[in-house]
């Protein structure tokens, strides 16, 4: 889609803008010193008073009025267009108040753009790759089914397995790539989160709160941390919120020391062996990044506590 150009206009520097308002605020000054030591013996102090009150109420409202709209409110406006991202962060402002703003913004568009590009790529490699890589995998699958009817042993087996996992793998980096579609909207978050926890196994506490994810994206979120927390040793998990805040603990065995600054990363895992991927933590953080959410590990012991912070999202 064609980017309409902002509206071209003259508009003072940023520089002229500041120095303007300083200067029209020396001057009523100097004014009224004037008019108090001229005008006052002919007017008399209430009446200097309330002109040199209504003068300085107008100035301030005409010095406050430009400063708004030539600086505060597009970078007010820049600042939301940068928060909501997509299409809204290329699009330029209606105007611009002074060159430099429009400098700014013009960068943030560049940037915003370059952004969409680089998550189209990726977005496009991982559909490419799962998509090319399915072929063989059904092939070698296929193989080692004849294989082991011809030669029945471990070794088909073992093929087998290495095909399936690497099929979950494919799975999860397209599901990764894949996180921020479909998770726009909100919803309430205690009744899923309790459902997870009861699908889950687990027996669950949760207060009530609103949550910046559609029903679909934050069921996947609540059915993995629960589910992650039952094979994990937990019986019981709670959520609660406090401000922008939802913590969410299980009193399962916990994450060790060793493993905290790596279990966003795509990959780690510490369930290899059981077939995990290690990419549920690092789906749930893009989708609630999508969102302008995170999410982290607080430190602690007795089970796992993860805080999800909503406070940059549209909970705040």
């Amino acid at each position: 889609m064609t980017q309409q150009p902002a509206t071209r206009k003259w508009r003072p520097p940023l520089a002229l803008v500041l120095f303007g308002a300083l200067a029209s605020m020396v001057g009523f000054s100097a004014l009224s010193v004037f008019v108090l030591r001229f005008v006052l013996a002919d007017w008399g102090w209430p009446l200097s008073l309330a002109v040199i009150g209504a003068g300085l109420a107008l100035v301030t409202l005409v010095v406050a009025w430009l400063l708004t709209r030539l600086i505060l409110g597009p970078v007010t406006d820049l600042a939301a267009r940068a928060r909501a991202g997509g299409e809204d962060a290329r699009r330029p402002l209606p105007h611009y108040g002074t060159p430099e703003i429009e400098a700014m913004g013009e960068a943030v568009r560049e940037m915003a753009a370059r952004l969409h590009i680089r998550a189209e790529d990726l977005r496009a490699y991982a559909d490419h790759v799962t998509h090319e890589l399915k072929s063989p995998l059904t092939t070698i699958r296929a193989s080692a089914e004849m294989l082991s009817e011809d030669a029945p042993g471990p070794l088909p087996a073992r093929i087998t397995e290495a095909a399936g996992r690497m099929q979950a793998l494919l799975d999860a980096l397209h599901a990764l790539s894949r996180a921020a579609e479909g998770a726009e909207g909100s919803c309430k978050g205690a009744p899923i989160f309790l459902s997870a926890a009861k699908d889950a196994g687990l027996t669950a506490e949760a207060q009530d709160f609103e949550f910046p994810l559609s029903d679909s994206a934050a069921r996947a979120v609540f059915d993995h941390l629960a589910g992650n927390a039952q094979r994990h040793g937990a019986t019981h998990i709670a959520a609660t919120k406090e401000g922008a805040r939802i913590t969410v603990s299980d009193n399962g065995q916990g994450v060790s020391d060793g493993n905290r600054d790596r279990i966003f990363d795509p990959f780690f895992t510490t369930r290899r062996a059981e077939g995990g991927t290690g990419m549920g933590l690092a789906i749930i953080r893009r989708m609630l990044a999508a969102r302008g959410a995170s999410i982290t590990l607080l430190p602690g012991s007795g089970g796992a506590r993860f805080a999800i912070d909503l406070s940059s999202s549209s909970e705040s």
